[in-house]
């Protein structure tokens, strides 16, 4: 149905997310080349839903398979900091030395735009 629905309407990301859930529950993440395709088929997820404890735990769990560091530590700064547990200054600086370190062209994505949101509430 969600595949059938995602051809008719393929900007409909909310369809996106659900075929993400259901690949990820379905999927064998510990075979690192499944979790590789499904961090890599879907991490556009992340810009849309940036707020998503769920999403971001589920591709945590997949950066872990993986062995995306940089990821890994993206992730725990993003829960730090919507966990109330980094303040905007903290968490941009945090993002900054990933942003630093990483040649993960998705990931430098993510973190500037991030970053550029917590500039203009500064």
């Amino acid at each position: 149905f969600y595949k059938k629905v995602s051809k008719e309407y393929p900007q409909n990301n909310y369809v996106k997310s659900r075929i993400f859930e259901i690949k990820f529950t379905t999927t064998n993440i510990n075979k690192k080349e499944n979790s590789i395709k499904l961090f890599n088929e879907y991490s556009n997820l992340l810009f849309i839903f940036n707020n998503s404890s769920d999403l971001n735990y589920k591709f945590y769990e997949l950066a872990r398979n993986n062995g995306y560091d940089d990821w890994i530590e993206y992730f725990t700064i993003i829960d730090k900091f919507l966990n109330y547990d980094l303040n905007k200054t903290n968490f941009k600086e945090n993002l900054v030395i990933i942003n630093r370190n990483t040649s993960d062209k998705v990931l430098k994505k993510l973190i500037n735009r991030y970053i550029s949101i917590i500039n203009e509430s500064l």
